[in-house]
């Protein structure tokens, strides 16, 4: 609501009605008036409409033609909402001084509040008409003029408002948000600087320049003029909104989400602020609680584009692909051109195992912002899925030039390069996971080991990342124990049995328990640049994890000649485990043959898969860790698995493995060929094409025709 000028009491006229009325009421009755009308001023200031309503009401019981009670009761009515009423008793008002000017100036408000707009504008006309110096009929007359999308012609008259009156901070403030809305931030800077010069104590314009700064994307700036405003007027719901989104702009996300709930608090029905307030939590790793602002920014506003692109987001993040797609889609049914939405669709698309697709939203990204090195990022990731190598890296790069410290785009291309075979190059690009926060990065104060011998040093290596990323790296340890030093390796607890036997460790500890005391530590998937391998130096990989029980004796059925195991499903938490993972229906073909008898090494939900199917034979309920899968594994002939934890175990305990693989597949199984750098007794069968899980399937079953267990 633009400000209304501050009530007037009026001075009566000799001649008017009300001097007749006044004479006749006699000194004590208008005093009575005066009272009436004092107290109904105070109570409208304060905001307590009732009481100045009755205030009003009683000053015009005695004075029906009171211009002050009826401009008073107008006010209220216009406030309380109901506009025509207010209009009726302003132009009462106007019948007794007609040539009040700040009643005027109220009163073409009160026509643009009923829509009567030509009245509107013809009333401010007349007053500039009358008084061309008149402030507020400028200032009022720029809104109107705002309102109708004559931006222009809204900043003469606000430029004209504060010419009349300098000390008139709330046109500043609508002079400064009109020319950031025409593009010209520089300006709307330079002259919420001038509303402080000329209203230091007001908190408006310090907010005012808070807003201008961050839209310069000056969040320093932006901050710090928030922080002022907020320090005169710790109530105002809207510095705490801008000083939220700078600080998202200077990555202190913590700090942004308790400004923003701040705001929250005091704007409960602001989309925008809960958007917002979304993106801080978002940031600061907080999934769940800004599913809830999301939800409720939308709740709010059905149709807020921001809201579902950044739901979307979360929703991939949260390895919900599905819903992330209905929320892209539904940001890009109200706005097409809305870039982020099409890099969560292509995110979302590619969960789902839609390359192609993903990579036509990928693409639709790039084309709206070619020099958004997010775009580029998403474009290189589709074209990953699709096995196009080269250009992928060259997307990647061109991320990485738009945005050098682009940690994300930095480890997508240290998976290409390793896909390529390129170790020495890629593990160091690897190393950019650290800057992506998650279980690689120590808290510790201790510092990094860099490879320089431990001369009797302890080094604590540290999983992260999943089971099979611990089978894969722990073959580094006897390296590091070579530098003389003592190693602790901290894993994760179902992984603690297997690994105390590795040669090189001489204690495991739960990755999430106390540590004790060591000079130095690094991630196990660090090692690899850490020691400078590459394809011709890998450690020997042959059983270099050794088994701590006995093998398994599995029965088996009549002319079965073979026993494999089977395990087709990963890890849900893993963002690309739709992808990867196989349903239960493509192992038919193979489960039905006569030859082999079919045991399942596949545990959590998905080992419910083969839940009354008599042709495998569930172990999950013997398998309480992976010593013991390692144990079943060692009564098998074979295993065939697709890229999860269990093929790591066969491969790191020299045992054959048959690796189903997606068509993208991972950087550990190379682009082609069937044999494995990282375990000798690995076999590849890839997917021909994404999704194509029934070739695969097909081209194990001829080659099983000739296996015959060593």
């Amino acid at each position: 609501m633009p400000p209304w000028h501050a009530l007037v009491m009026s001075k009566p006229n000799a001649d008017d009605d009300q001097s007749r009325e006044q004479r006749a009421l006699g000194a004590p009755a208008l005093d009575d008036v005066r009272d009436a009308l004092e107290a109904g001023v105070q109570a409208y200031r304060k905001g307590d409409l009732a009481v100045a309503k009755s205030q009003a009401e009683t000053a015009l019981n005695d004075m029906p033609n009171q211009p002050d009670a009826l401009h008073l009761m107008a006010l209220i009515a216009h406030q309380s909402g109901d506009h025509e009423e207010a209009v009726r008793h302003i132009e009462h008002a106007l019948t007794v001084t007609p040539h009040n000017v700040p009643f005027q100036n109220n009163l073409a408000m009160m026509y643009q509040a009923v829509g009567r707009l030509d009245d509107a504008r013809a009333t401010l006309g007349h007053i500039l008409q009358e008084h061309p110096d008149y402030h507020g009929a400028h200032y009022n007359l720029a809104g109107l003029l705002k309102a109708e999308g004559d931006l222009a012609s809204a900043c003469d008259h606000y430029r004209q408002a504060v010419m009349y009156e300098p000390g008139f901070p709330d046109a500043y403030v609508n002079l400064a948000q009109t020319l950031l809305e025409m593009g010209e931030p520089q300006e709307a800077i330079d002259t919420a600087r001038q509303a402080i010069a000329a209203a230091p104590a007001s908190a408006l314009v310090f907010a005012s320049l808070a807003v201008a700064l961050l839209t310069e994307n000056d969040p320093g700036g932006a901050a710090e003029a928030a922080r002022k405003a907020i320090a005169i007027d710790p109530l105002s719901g809207e510095p705490y909104f801008t000083l939220g989104n700078a600080l998202i702009g200077l990555a202190e996300h913590g700090a942004a989400a308790q400004a923003l709930h701040m705001a929250a608090a005091q704007l409960p029905e602001r989309a925008d602020v809960h958007n917002s307030l979304a993106v801080a939590l978002l940031e600061s790793g907080q999934l769940e609680t800004a599913e809830l602002a999301l939800r409720r920014a939308l709740e709010i506003s059905p149709a807020l584009v921001e809201a579902h692109s950044n739901l979307g987001h979360m929703l991939n993040l949260d390895n919900r692909p599905e819903e992330a797609a209905v929320h892209a889609w539904r940001a890009l049914e109200l706005d097409d051109g809305f870039t982020s939405a099409w890099s969560n669709l292509a995110a979302a698309l590619l969960a789902l195992d839609q390359p192609a697709e993903a990579l036509t939203a990928a693409e639709r990204a790039v084309a709206l912002a070619p020099d958004s090195a997010e775009t580029q990022n998403s474009l290189g990731s589709a074209l990953d899925a699709l096995a196009r190598d080269g250009e992928a890296r060259a997307a990647y790069e061109r991320a990485i030039q738009l945005a050098p410290e682009f940690a994300e785009a930095h480890f997508n291309r240290a998976l290409n390069l390793l896909m390529a075979g390129d170790y020495r190059a890629g593990f160091a690009e690897y190393e950019w996971r650290l800057k992506l926060g998650g279980a690689a990065v120590s808290h510790s104060t201790v510092p990094m080991w860099d490879g320089a011998p431990l001369n009797g040093a302890t080094v604590l290596l540290h999983a992260e990342q999943g089971f099979g990323d611990s089978l894969q790296f722990v073959r580094f340890a006897p390296l590091v124990a070579e530098k003389d030093g003592r190693v602790i390796l901290a894993c994760q607890e179902p992984l603690r049995h297997l690994l105390s036997k590795v040669e090189g460790i001489v204690e495991t500890v739960a990755l999430d328990g106390p540590a004790p005391e060591f000079d130095g530590h690094a991630a196990l998937a660090s090692l690899p640049h850490i020691l400078g391998v590459n394809p011709e130096n890998l450690p020997p990989a042959a059983a270099y994890v050794p088994p701590s029980e006995a093998p398994w004796h599995l029965e088996a059925a009549a002319g079965a000649r073979l026993k494999i195991g089977f395990a087709w499903a990963g890890s849900p938490a893993n963002k690309i485990n739709r992808r990867r993972s196989c349903a239960i229906e493509f192992l038919q073909p193979l489960l039905a043959r006569p030859d082999i008898a079919c045991y399942g090494l596949q545990v959590g939900p998905s080992a419910a898969d083969i839940s009354g199917n008599r042709m495998i034979e569930d172990l999950s309920p013997r398998l309480e860790d992976f010593a013991d899968t390692a144990a079943a594994i060692g009564g098998l002939d074979l295993v065939i698995s697709i890229d999860s934890a269990v093929a790591h175990l066969a491969g790191a305990l020299g045992h054959p493995v048959w690796v189903m693989l997606s068509h993208g597949g991972d950087w550990r199984y190379l682009r082609g060929g069937e044999d494995n750098p990282w375990y000798p007794t690995m076999c590849h069968f890839r997917q021909p094409s994404p999704g194509d899980w029934a070739a695969v399937i097909g081209a194990i079953g001829e080659a099983l025709d000739g296996f015959t267990p060593a």
